[in-house]
């Protein structure tokens, strides 16, 4: 019945010039409507994957950042700790450098996640999952460095 119904129509598109010509208005205009959504989708995936690319580095930089930090001021005056005439007391130092590594531990272990994630990036792939994982531990990081942020301030600006 189908296959007849089919043949009908196609015997009145091919009789009746006004209804060869409406098909083939519509033709176009759905190809054309296509190309521009596709288009849309195109530029929507490029900014999604700019996006991506920009959490990945800022957060390479910011874990990069830490790691200098520990590196080159924290472990050093740890050493002068030690030493019999210290130039900073361990309260001060822990009120400066206290929550470093707990910083640095929760962001290189998100770093770690969304590298990982993104090496196999495609249109289907999330991100949100990730920072709902981390949520607990980077609030729990920033919020005893947040709370200790006036008091570490005060205690680096009385080192100089």
């Amino acid at each position: 019945f189908l296959f007849q119904e089919f043949k009908a129509r196609r015997r009145l598109q091919e009789t009746d010039p006004k209804l060869l010509a409406l098909i083939f208005i519509q033709t176009r205009t759905r190809g054309l409507l296509a190309r521009i959504r596709y288009a849309a989708l195109k530029r929507m995936n490029r900014k999604r994957n700019n996006i991506v690319k920009e959490i990945v580095s800022t957060e390479a930089n910011y874990v990069e950042k830490l790691e200098t930090m520990i590196e080159l001021f924290k472990k050093p005056l740890e050493h002068v700790l030690l030493s019999e005439n210290p130039f900073i007391d361990r309260s001060r130092f822990d009120s400066i450098f206290g929550h470093v590594d707990d910083l640095f531990a929760v962001n290189k272990s998100l770093y770690a996640d969304l590298k990982e994630r993104t090496k196999d990036w495609n249109r289907s792939s999330l991100l949100g999952d990730l920072f709902l994982t981390h949520t607990f531990p980077i609030k729990f990081a920033y919020l005893s460095y947040i709370m200790n942020y006036e008091t570490a301030f005060k205690n680096l600006q009385e080192c100089k």
